[in-house]
């Protein structure tokens, strides 16, 4: 909302307040989200040695690259007509420079700290760092005993990456919500694992968790998010966001609400949402600007009608650009693993 208006109250403030004050820290629930699924789809494998390094780096590309790309040069050209025609930029940063950053995902984290270009792929730039150390982490702790203590490191390292905020590259406070949501989102796994593996515990643990983020999000609206939590924005990753996904795993309601077929298509589209719905913005701004089309985004209806335009749109990029490009890569390098075993095999015969 912010990208659209400035300065005018957003519709239906009074019910969605807390989405527009602190949604924005919505990013690092998803980095806990993020590694809670690594560790389910991918641990397993790589203490096991079934997926290497190349494939494990493909999988991932293939999923997130095609998105990042399109998104990229849709906003370059944007953002370059708008230099041309106003000498600025919309919205974020647009220079060459960070157009080559941007390419190979080296745009935030690495040696910046700020956005560019299409502003919220700074958290992909970012977790791909994460998904690094997570492979670098599984390939020399073989042992539940050795890596939990190296997940801990790392959610140290990302506290006082974001606690310090230094300028530096590969620490500073973009890479430091990274990696503490991420290595949160392992813990959050192990201690999901753990839960099914000690039944009587269990039902306990839940009910004590239950209460106590009850608790917390009671008080945190009755004094205040900042007051009562201080350094709140560590504190949803570090607990409110794990105990969620816990509660939203274990507790059989809640988890059946979940599992509906439109909530889980959310998810899978959400990568989509996310990368599409600034672009969104800035075609509808240049709409506007050639057109002198009226826009009126304290219109609860009209914004209404731009998210479910950003949903379609993301939906048609899921299914008719993003499932193919990732299905064919993913063959390709599921062929040429084939020839290079079969070669393998016939030079050892």
């Amino acid at each position: 909302y912010r990208h659209l208006v400035e300065d005018a109250p957003p519709p239906l403030l009074g019910h969605l307040h807390w989405f527009y004050a602190y949604g924005y820290n919505l990013v690092d629930f998803f980095f806990v989200l993020s590694g809670f699924v690594f560790c389910h789809v991918y641990q397993a494998s790589i203490l096991n040695r079934r997926v290497d390094f190349r494939e494990y780096a493909i999988l991932r590309l293939s999923r997130l690259y095609p998105l990042h790309l399109l998104t990229l040069f849709l906003v370059a050209g944007l953002q370059w007509y708008r230099m041309a025609r106003y000498a600025e930029p919309i919205l974020f940063p647009a220079d060459f420079y960070h157009f080559l950053l941007n390419l190979v995902y080296l745009h935030a984290g690495w040696f910046e700290s700020y956005e560019s270009f299409n502003g919220p792929s700074w958290s992909i730039c970012c977790e791909i760092i994460a998904y690094i150390a997570f492979f670098g982490v599984l390939a020399w702790s073989r042992t539940r005993g050795k890596r939990l203590p190296l997940y801990g490191a790392m959610v140290l390292i990302g506290i006082t990456a974001i606690r310090l905020s230094p300028e530096l590259p590969l620490f500073n406070y973009l890479m430091g919500r990274a990696i503490l949501g991420f290595f949160m989102g392992c813990l959050t796994f192990e201690a999901s694992a753990m839960l099914r593996r000690h039944q009587r515990a269990n039902q306990t643990t839940l009910i004590l968790l239950s209460i106590a983020l009850t608790g917390v999000i009671v008080m945190a609206n009755r004094i205040g998010m900042k007051p009562f939590l201080g350094e709140w924005a560590l504190v949803m990753t570090l607990f409110i966001y794990p105990a969620t996904i816990l509660l939203s795993l274990h507790l059989s309601p809640l988890y059946r609400i979940l599992s509906f077929k439109p909530f889980t298509y959310l998810g899978e589209i959400s990568y989509s949402v996310y990368l599409i719905h600034v672009p969104a913005h800035m075609i509808l701004l240049t709409l506007v600007d050639f057109t002198n089309l009226r826009v009126d985004m304290t219109s609860a209806f009209q914004y209404g009608l731009f998210i479910l335009v950003v949903l379609g749109l993301s939906a048609a990029s899921y299914e008719l650009f993003e499932k193919p490009l990732s299905r064919m890569a993913r063959r390709r390098y599921s062929a040429w693993k084939t020839a290079q075993q079969a070669r393998t095999s016939a030079q050892a015969g």
